[in-house]
């Protein structure tokens, strides 16, 4: 059975493509545990802290990809100066730390804030704690858990496999077709060595020889004389 090499390239890159995020998200999630809130969306963690004068409430996706976001919806009664900083728990070793400093309104009026973080380069896929602190006007303080699911070591690996695999199909394509053997016309089919041979007569197929036909040999280089062509046609 005739498999082609090219098609089988290409669906084992793809497959590559495909699984070796997945296995690396499954490898790291085996402990973790889902917990149950009242949302639409099973994969944002959203909790909701409220004081006196102040209320939080935050989301941030559990598995991500590349990048990170955590919105926090503010209220407060008063008007004043916070800065949110997020950095996980190894005080940014892993992601990058954000520090960033926004005024409320005051007056109950509720704010949103977006703060998006990205996992250094050699960040390996994995479960990670990142650590919200707000201060200032308030004090506020979060821990969130999260899973990396692809990172960016992860991207370029898949990445260059995709690209040595095209390389190999092209290399593999480029070779096939240098293979490809070129017809070299025949003594026979040449048209200016074609001798006009006289009756009884036949042209040896080695030596060119003019001789008798009917021989099963012949007398000049004793080459054997094919049985279709001992006899002259004319």
């Amino acid at each position: 059975m005739y498999i082609c090499k090219k098609k089988c390239f290409i669906l084992v890159y793809l497959l590559l493509i495909l699984v070796v995020p997945t296995l690396s998200l499954q490898f790291f999630k085996n402990d973790y545990k889902i917990q149950e809130f009242n949302s639409n969306d099973s994969n944002l963690d959203l909790k909701l802290n409220q004081a006196s004068n102040f209320t939080v409430t935050s989301s941030m996706h559990r598995i991500i990809w590349i990048e990170g976001i955590l919105n926090l919806l503010l209220t407060a009664n008063e008007s004043g100066v916070i800065t949110c900083e997020l950095v996980d728990i190894y005080y940014g070793r892993f992601f990058t730390p954000i520090n960033k400093i926004f005024t409320l309104t005051g007056n109950n009026e509720s704010q949103n804030i977006k703060l998006v973080y990205h996992p250094f380069l050699t960040t390996f896929p994995g479960k990670y704690t990142l650590n919200l602190r707000i201060t200032g006007l308030y004090s506020y303080t979060e821990n969130f858990e999260i899973i990396l699911g692809m990172g960016y070591i992860i991207l370029i690996l898949v990445i260059i496999i995709f690209g040595i695999g095209i390389i190999i199909i092209l290399q593999k394509k480029s070779e096939g077709k240098s293979k490809i053997p070129t017809t070299a016309p025949t003594d026979e089919a040449k048209p200016s060595e074609t001798v006009q041979v006289p009756g009884k007569k036949i042209q040896c197929p080695e030596c060119k020889k003019t001789i008798d036909e009917g021989l099963a040999f012949c007398p000049e280089c004793g080459i054997r004389i094919p049985e279709f062509l001992r006899y002259n046609p004319n």
